[in-house]
């Protein structure tokens, strides 16, 4: 960089991707977070940052961006790169393993002077100047429009057999969310697939798409705040994003090639699999990420699927697999359901759903769904184990569940409320009184996974090692003590919380996406009632809850990691 300098294209697109960053930030002004304003205030007060407002930051950026050309910068960078030593800080980390040779400070410095005598190019910023898509599809209709005034949202059946829910929101000037599944997901693959599908949201958040590779991707999208996703969880095949309102033409399209021209890019998807490999060779010597695959292991009841990544999946991983995976799940648009929820034009959303999605190949009449291939373990499971460690650390991990309630406002808000109580009988507990844990927390919630709804509490609490077992203990009895007697305040506190976040769910995009996808899929109306649910709540609904819900299917698991 210093000998060379950054071409113009190079400084082209940051400065386009910093101003694109800069008017999303303007047109949203009037929604922005506390945090944001509270940071501001902070660095001002304590350091003398500048704190102008954002449209003076806008306009000001706006007009001193586009002056200052790429040689201003590269006439600056030399200066700020140190031509001697005198000003240079090598800092060396090395796996603690037998057989490691650790390097002294004289290779160090043999490694830095390499570097400044090596034989350099100059980089070659190779840019693709044309289009994502140089051909449109040839455009589908929506054949009908339905309304649902309760919730309000629209929903559109495409004439490729694709359904379509909209809902126009003013909560941000300039966002709109998207995301769509559809039935099937890795459950639909034997264990000869382990590999390819643990990789495979990796394997495809490499790849490019159309005529661009994931590098020419990533400059053409350059100065545009959009993005697109496909992924593969156990029950679903999933995209989801999100963009401006100017950019959500390049969000269609992004989706589109995701259905129709994934592009293999075997040299990024290497460099993927290098970065992953010398990350997992260690990972049995890090034991946060043993405990994490700990409870991974414990929770799937040792079957295959739960295995955890490591180098030997890595490297039995088959891109060329991958890519047929995501053909396969991406075969048939008329099984998925496609949501948009923002401030777009509701003209021009529907002029591209019809140009990009109602396009899409399909087979109209053909639905997948998943296998039940989930299994937890059931009674009364624990696993502990004891790790070699530099810095002593205890750590826990308790779950008490059932699979006997059906997925319902009711059941949700019920176990939502017994884990904050529950939250805040750990913090009060095991911190403050008994000085066992720096941190304690539970929570309760509802997962469905393929035909089944796992209705849980759980407890996490990374212990002092020498009140491991005073921790533990608290752990285990608070969740039946709940069925005996609940702390008003604490419920009170908990139902404050829930009905404040929910009046802020109300206005948020995101929020309202996963709502419109419980609702679509299973029926279920997670917001008209909320409130009156939640304040239906008493000290005897939430005891009862415990007591005839959850502990009474007997299924409680315990991970523990203890230092040696």
């Amino acid at each position: 960089a210093v000998k060379f300098g950054f071409t113009a294209t190079e400084y082209d697109r940051l400065r386009s991707e910093f101003l694109s960053q800069m008017e999303k930030r303007y047109n949203n002004r009037n929604q922005t977070n506390n945090s944001y304003f509270g940071d501001a205030y902070r660095d001002h007060y304590l350091s003398g940052e500048p704190m102008p407002s954002i449209e003076q930051e806008y306009q000001l950026w706006n007009q001193i961006a586009p002056m200052i050309p790429v040689e201003a910068i590269n006439y600056v960078l030399p200066e700020l790169v140190s031509k001697d030593d005198k000003n240079v800080v090598i800092i060396n980390f090395n796996p603690e393993k037998e057989g490691t040779v650790l390097p002294v400070a004289a290779d160090l410095k043999a490694a830095l002077d390499k570097g400044r005598t090596a034989e350099l190019e100059a980089y070659v910023d190779n840019v693709k100047n044309e289009p994502l898509m140089t051909q449109l599809p040839a455009k589908g209709k929506i054949v009908k429009t339905e309304t649902n005034d309760k919730l309000g949202f629209k929903k559109l059946t495409l004439s490729n057999g694709a359904t379509v829910i909209t809902k126009k929101t003013d909560f941000k000037e300039d966002e709109i969310q998207y995301y769509a599944e559809s039935k099937g997901g890795s459950s639909l693959y034997g264990k000869e697939d382990l590999a390819n599908i643990s990789l495979f949201d990796i394997a495809i958040g490499a790849s490019g798409l159309g005529e661009f590779d994931s590098n020419e991707l990533e400059k053409a999208l350059s100065g545009k705040q959009v993005n697109v996703d496909l992924s593969l969880s156990n029950s679903y095949e999933r995209l989801e994003g999100k963009s401006t309102v100017k950019d959500l033409e390049t969000l269609f399209q992004l989706n589109y090639l995701y259905f129709t021209n994934i592009k293999k890019d075997e040299k990024s998807y290497q460099r993927i699999v290098s970065l992953y490999s010398s990350q997992l060779a260690n990972k049995g010597t890090v034991p946060e990420w043993v405990f994490a695959d700990s409870i991974t292991v414990t929770m799937g009841n040792h079957n295959w699927r739960s295995t955890p990544l490591d180098v030997e999946l890595l490297n039995a991983a088959n891109y060329d697999r991958m890519l047929q995976i995501a053909k396969e799940r991406t075969a048939n648009a008329a099984d998925f359901t496609f949501y948009f929820v923002g401030n777009f034009d509701e003209a021009t959303l529907n002029g591209f759903i019809e140009q990009y999605v109602a396009s899409l190949p399909s087979q109209p009449g053909k639905k997948e769904n998943y296998r039940n291939v989930d299994e937890r373990p059931t009674g009364n499971v624990v696993n502990r184990f004891s790790r070699k460690m530099e810095t002593p650390k205890a750590n826990s991990r308790m779950v008490w569940y059932t699979t006997a309630l059906p997925y319902s406002l009711e059941n949700n808000v019920k176990v939502q409320v017994a884990g904050s109580v529950l939250d805040m009988v750990y913090l009060q507990k095991i911190r403050e009184d008994a000085s066992a844990a720096y941190s304690a927390s539970a929570a309760g919630y509802a997962q469905r996974v393929g035909d089944k709804v796992y209705t849980q509490l759980l407890g996490a609490v990374p212990m002092q090692p020498e009140k491991a077992e005073l921790a533990l203990q608290i752990m285990r009895d608070e969740v039946p003590a709940l069925t005996k007697s609940v702390n008003e305040d604490y419920l009170t506190k908990t139902k404050e919380q829930l009905l404040k976040q929910f009046d802020t769910n109300l206005k948020d995009n995101e929020f309202w996406i996963r709502a419109l996808t419980t609702y679509e899929s299973q029926g279920i109306d997670l917001v008209t009632d909320y409130k009156k649910v939640v304040n239906s709540i008493t000290p005897k609904v939430v005891s009862d809850f415990v007591k005839t819900a959850i502990l009474s299917s007997g299924n409680h698991i315990e991970v523990i990691m203890l230092p040696e």
